[in-house]
């Protein structure tokens, strides 16, 4: 699906709730046709500017931030068998995937696997080619 369409079909509700609301208002007289008309012609001008501004987050063919997987990070909080790592600038929770393994601070490991936040991470070789 296009990624314009997904937004609008993603506002409509929003905008059927206002114009009930703007369309109630108006039947009690608390409006004039003409502001409640204003109020729901300002939601929609609301809805097309923001659009420019989200649109990366709506688009399905782009990931914000790649797969950790296959990754490398550095120790920051010794692994015992948990601890934290850090990965391309950003600390993250991080455990060993050996439960009896322990990791010094400084030492480089692999991400395995990813559930949520919490990485699973195995150390590296001395020989293997570290690519940070």
């Amino acid at each position: 699906m296009p990624t314009l369409a997904k937004y609008w079909l993603l506002q409509l509700p929003s905008t059927c709730a206002v114009g009930l609301l703007l369309y109630w208002s108006y039947r009690a007289q608390w409006l004039s046709g003409r502001w409640a008309a204003g109020l729901l012609a300002g939601w929609v001008i609301k809805d097309a500017i923001m659009y420019p501004i989200t649109r990366d987050a709506y688009r399905s063919d782009t990931q914000m931030f790649g797969s950790p997987v296959g990754g490398f990070a550095v120790v920051r909080q010794p692994l015992t068998p948990r601890g934290t790592v850090e990965m391309r600038g950003t600390l993250w929770r991080a455990r060993c995937n050996d439960p009896q393994a322990t990791i010094d601070r400084g030492e480089t490991v692999r991400v395995t696997d990813s559930r949520g936040l919490l990485l699973t991470v195995e150390p590296v070789d001395r020989g293997d080619p570290v690519d940070r």
